[in-house]
């Protein structure tokens, strides 16, 4: 997880504006991590339902565990591009102090077009 928000962090403005190389490159970090976690000494993966699909000896169950875990690893990337936009808001939100308002000249109008 920390490797990804510092992928973000060090994308920077590239991410923000939506690349998709930078996208990938955060998807393929998290994935990285998340299959670190998976082994075949892993209790959890046996305990769950679906392990007779997720069974790491043929070919087929190793495909279909690392088309779960990319699904993981996708939604967590989408996730810490909102938590890279709401820092951004929150950081430039103290920016609307320093605005002033606009004094109207006298004998003007203001015109809506």
């Amino acid at each position: 997880m920390f490797a990804a928000l510092y992928a973000q962090h060090r994308l920077g403005h590239r991410h923000l504006a939506g690349d998709l190389p930078a996208d990938a490159r955060n998807t393929q970090i998290v994935h990285a991590d998340l299959a670190g976690h998976v082994t075949p000494f892993n209790d959890a993966l046996s305990a769950l339902a679906p392990s007779h699909l997720w069974n790491m000896a043929p070919t087929l169950g190793r495909a279909a565990l690392n088309a779960e875990v990319t699904k993981q690893a996708s939604a967590v990337a989408y996730a810490n591009d909102f938590k890279l936009m709401m820092v951004v808001a929150l950081v430039a939100l103290p920016l609307i102090f320093l605005l002033k308002r606009a004094k109207a000249q006298p004998g003007e109008t203001a015109v809506l077009e």
